[in-house]
């Protein structure tokens, strides 16, 4: 009787040992799984990150390139600004020339002139001192 009682107290805990080896299967499956599905996952985030720095390589280039073209826009928008001002610097100085010629007659000390429609006018908001 004491063999039996070892005998089927073996086969109790050989029985135990072979569910929680199951068990332990189960889990470690499981855990292979896991880390399968995690490695795909990691490989598409790689993969999406080098498209990701490729397209910003891209766009990097690109703001570059953009910037260059705005420096050289500003300084060229600085030129013509320039141009600009002495060109209007020079017309107005024509204009007050020959509203003093047509405007300053017969002793007029002071006449005033506009101009309307690109025509001098001898009468206006804008005076010359026909002395000097």
């Amino acid at each position: 009787m004491f063999s039996g009682k070892v005998i089927t107290g073996y086969t109790t805990y050989a029985d135990q040992i072979e569910k929680e080896l199951n068990e332990t299967r189960h889990d470690l499956s499981l855990c292979e799984d896991g880390i399968a599905n995690a490695n795909n996952d990691i490989a598409s985030f790689l993969s999406g990150l080098a498209n990701m720095k490729s397209i910003s390589d891209v766009c990097r280039t690109e703001l570059n390139s953009t910037k260059s073209a705005l420096d050289m826009y500003g300084k060229e928008k600085s030129s013509l600004q320039a141009e600009k001002d002495g060109l209007e610097l020079k017309y107005n100085n024509l204009a007050i020339h020959a509203a003093t010629d047509m405007c300053c007659v017969r002793g007029v000390k002071i006449a005033s002139w506009s101009i309307v429609d690109d025509f001098i006018l001898c009468s206006g908001n804008k005076t010359i001192n026909c002395t000097g």
